[in-house]
């Protein structure tokens, strides 16, 4: 899930917090969102992430800028990362997040990647795939990145799966190097 024990264990009390009050869709979809606005938001990370403005000023600043829009369980939980130094932790632990919340419902998040947009056969056809790999139903997270020129990059529970153009060339690549020294 996260190499920081921090980062696991925000997600799993967030997670627990958010069961207790039947809102785990909520609160995840108020945490993605909460640190998108912090990324896009110029005032609200300063104040975050500089040590000078005291605990109040920056529960302030967060609460007027999300303001009542994300839960109190997030806004709590964002104040108190500023406050204790962690504020860079939150991508983290949304993704982390995420990922607890799907193991709880038993489902497998893919983080696919794809030179170009997946059209709905292909997902359809890739998600039925890693169902049967993975033993469970399967979330696509979907990420393009031009630079692997074609193929798929998977990672599912910890497993890497890279069959794009990109690797395939590296790989050919490296047998090329290695033929022409050995001869």
């Amino acid at each position: 899930m996260a190499t920081d024990p921090a980062v696991g264990a925000w997600a799993r009390a967030l997670f627990e917090i958010a069961q207790v009050e039947d809102a785990v869709e909520k609160v995840g979809a108020d945490l993605k969102a909460s640190a998108e606005t912090i990324r896009g938001h110029l005032k609200l990370k300063s104040a975050l992430s500089d040590a000078d403005v005291p605990g109040p000023a920056k529960a302030a600043v967060v609460h007027e800028v999300l303001g009542a829009e994300v839960s109190p369980v997030v806004a709590n939980a964002i104040v108190t990362l500023a406050q204790t130094g962690k504020q860079d932790l939150l991508g983290r632990i949304v993704e982390a997040y995420e990922v607890v919340s799907e193991e709880v419902r038993g489902v497998a998040i893919a983080d696919v990647t794809t030179a170009v947009e997946l059209n709905d056969g292909l997902r359809d056809k890739l998600k039925k795939q890693l169902a049967g790999v993975a033993g469970k139903e399967v979330v696509l997270r979907e990420h393009v990145d031009p630079q692997i020129l074609g193929g798929v990059v998977v990672r599912v529970g910890g497993k890497i799966m890279d069959g794009s153009v990109a690797s395939r060339l590296a790989k050919l690549k490296g047998q090329m190097v290695a033929a022409r020294s050995d001869a």
